[in-house]
């Protein structure tokens, strides 16, 4: 663990370096970059300029021998892994997943966590064991953290879900006009539909509708699904696999209602708890990222970064909750059934 901790977050790791097996590789990187100034000292020169050039390629060098010296590091761990934890490193590998790790803790965009918050991010992100916590779920399963992802008592799924498309409708409406949240679909009259999955029920809705996301003056349907990578329907497909099919699942229930009676566009948006996208998810995720720095006049890239993060912190938070979150439901007094004894109530009743 040692090897896979001091990885890049990018790479599945947590970038945390020991300087006593760092020390000898960062100073031949620093060399390297500064061998410029080096030189000048060497020679003793009475002005010195950097030459731009030779700087950056003196940077691109060293940035690809890191690089390569992480890909190597990489390889290693795989064949020294199992191969279910070896899935969990390549799930933290994916785009945004590990962007919690690297964000400064701004309190006004909700990017902190406490320090239990941080350890069960930690354990979700390698699929450790939970500390403190039942040994059985209120439903009598196992407690851990994929039965805790998947359980449906206590509405942490439906939390987990709505969070998301929230944050999602709020961005949207700040760029497009006419935006709803969970539109209804258009009532069918007599319309049939050669995909037999097609939600065809009379209350069918979605979870945002904006005019002017992909094009002028038409209309975009968007739905949303978090899903459970560490469950048995999905571990057992590769993770590129997984989003095809939870796409799939999507387009098969809206896609062909929405293309034929809405005439609208469907955009399915499918994030993993791990922090993963789908393809068409990231293509919506740039597109709103564009219009959002097009507005704001703000550069893309930090656009895009906060989108991305501001989207990942809604699935970490709404997945750590749900840990520790109590699953047994309320016990409700029936008012009509209670006893109250309330004339004695007021006019000087004792």
């Amino acid at each position: 663990m040692r090897k896979l901790f001091s990885l890049p977050a990018r790479l599945g790791g947590l970038g945390l370096r020991v300087p006593s097996e760092e020390a000898a590789l960062e100073f031949e990187y620093s060399l390297n970059i500064n061998q410029q100034l080096i030189d000048a000292i060497v020679h003793q020169e009475s002005s010195f300029e950097v030459d731009p050039k030779i700087q950056s390629e003196k940077i691109n060098e060293t940035k690809k021998q890191k690089a390569s010296r992480h890909e190597t590091l990489q390889a290693e761990l795989k064949s020294e892994l199992t191969k279910d934890l070896w899935k969990v490193i390549e799930l933290s590998a994916e785009k945004g997943a590990s962007m919690w790790l690297t964000t400064i803790p701004i309190v006004e965009h909700g990017f902190r966590l406490n320090k239990q918050q941080f350890l069960d991010a930690l354990c979700m992100r390698y699929d450790l064991n939970l500390n403190d916590v039942p040994r059985k779920c209120y439903c009598g399963e196992n407690y851990s953290i994929n039965h805790c992802l998947t359980c449906r008592n206590g509405g942490f799924v439906i939390m987990r879900h709505n969070a998301v498309r929230d944050s999602i409708f709020d961005m949207v409406n700040e760029t497009c006009k006419d935006v709803k949240l969970e539109p209804a679909l258009l009532p069918l009259s007599g319309e049939t539909f050669s995909n037999k999955k097609a939600n065809v029920s009379e209350g069918a809705r979605s979870d945002i509708s904006a005019l002017g996301l992909w094009q002028p003056m038409c209309r975009a349907f968007l739905d949303i699904r978090v899903f459970n990578p560490l469950a048995q329907t999905n571990w057992q497909k590769q993770i590129p696999d997984m989003y095809v099919y939870q796409e799939g699942l999507k387009k098969d229930e809206y896609n062909e209602r929405i293309l034929e009676v809405e005439k609208a566009s469907f955009t399915p948006l499918v994030f993993s708890c791990s922090g993963g996208a789908s393809i068409e998810t990231t293509k919506f995720l740039k597109k709103l990222a564009k219009l959002l720095s097009e507005k704001k006049n703000e550069p893309y890239s930090a656009t895009m970064s906060y989108v991305r993060r501001r989207i990942r912190f809604d699935i970490l938070r709404s997945c750590i909750i749900s840990f520790r979150g109590e699953r047994a439901p309320r016990n409700f007094v029936k008012i009509s059934n209670a006893e109250c004894h309330l004339t004695n109530f007021g006019r000087g009743g004792n």
